[in-house]
């Protein structure tokens, strides 16, 4: 039974690590995403009368600004998919904090094996899907980035050849 603990613990750590590394890239990728809106604010290169330039300008801004919608989108979930709360109560932090301290040592105490390695693996299957969810949504983001950057580029390059 310790191995599979263990084994089951070892992927439950990779998953976190995959969940908290989301989370990084989308915070900075909203970072630079912020600098590049203030950069084109500095540039005042939405006070251009071409209309060309104008509507790159307000397209880069839309595509900036649905990127860090999205960001919100990949740091809001955090777990606990399973409706059950019985389900996991003996692993899931969410879960865990939702009864007394009592009831969860009761629990505990009366566990066996099997009900505790269960309780594991809906974790890790709860965990799998949210970091499933943070990394739809973060590719949303990168790809929304992308296209901001490419059209504040090109809005900055059209205000400059005019």
């Amino acid at each position: 039974m310790v191995d599979k603990v263990s084994a089951y613990l070892a992927v439950h750590g990779s998953i976190y690590e995959n969940i908290r590394f989301a989370d990084t890239k989308a915070t900075a990728i909203t970072a630079v995403n912020l600098a590049v809106v203030g950069g084109l604010y500095s540039l005042d290169i939405f006070n251009n009368l071409a209309i060309v330039s104008f509507s790159i300008a307000c397209a880069a801004f839309f595509a900036l600004a649905l990127s860090i919608i999205f960001s919100m989108c990949v740091i809001r979930p955090r777990g606990n998919t399973t409706a059950n709360t019985a389900v996991g109560q003996l692993t899931d932090p969410n879960k865990i904090k939702a009864i007394s301290y009592e009831s969860f040592r009761k629990r505990m105490e009366q566990a066996n094996e099997y009900e505790i390695i269960n309780h594991i693996g809906i974790l890790i299957y709860d965990r799998s899907v949210t970091n499933d969810r943070k990394y739809r949504w973060l590719s949303c983001q990168i790809l929304s980035s992308f296209a901001g950057w490419a059209l504040s580029l090109t809005s900055i390059l059209v205000k400059l050849l005019n």
